[in-house]
């Protein structure tokens, strides 16, 4: 893929309250529209040439059809070939640049390589918490319960030790 110059870049909060006076089962989907209409009115392009972020269109879709949405808080950047790139203003932050790209695969490696790591260590933690319970139930196999009842509510345990050899 070749790099594409920016030539603008802006940031907007999109209404998109419009997109609820549809019936319920195409709020979404004209909350995208919305947001297409938007940017192509806003960046002076045509609606063809706009591309939203698969990352904003996950959020856009997350709590389903029928509820998207009331505003997006997004970045708009236009680039030199007329197209338009709607991304997310959080995500946006968190994307690497082409120059960072490397070390950040790196990095990404190495954290769940750790990650990994610390989840062996504590399942082995627990493992060894899992056998003292263990060792201290089979020490109190020995002891054997006598239950003399009258009736159902007044039973009485006694509790005897019995001597292993």
């Amino acid at each position: 893929m070749t790099e594409q110059n920016v030539v603008l870049e802006r940031t907007y909060v999109v209404p998109l309250r419009k997109a609820w006076n549809s019936s319920y089962h195409k709020r979404t989907k004209r909350a995208v529209r919305i947001l297409r209409e938007f940017a192509s009115r806003h960046m002076k392009v045509e609606m063809e040439n706009v591309y939203i972020d698969p990352y904003l269109n996950r959020k856009i879709w997350a709590r389903g059809n029928a509820n998207p949405p009331r505003k997006l808080r997004v970045i708009m950047k236009k680039t030199d070939n007329g197209r338009v790139i709607i991304y997310d203003y959080e995500y946006a932050f968190k994307m690497p640049t082409s120059k960072d790209k490397d070390r950040k695969v790196v990095e990404s490696s190495l954290k769940k390589e750790d990650k990994s790591n610390e989840e062996n260590k504590i399942s082995r933690s627990g493992e060894d918490e899992n056998k003292k319970l263990r060792d201290s139930k089979n020490e109190n196999v020995g002891s054997t319960e006598e239950k003399s009842s009258k009736g159902k509510n007044t039973a009485k345990t006694k509790k005897t030790e019995v001597k292993k050899s």
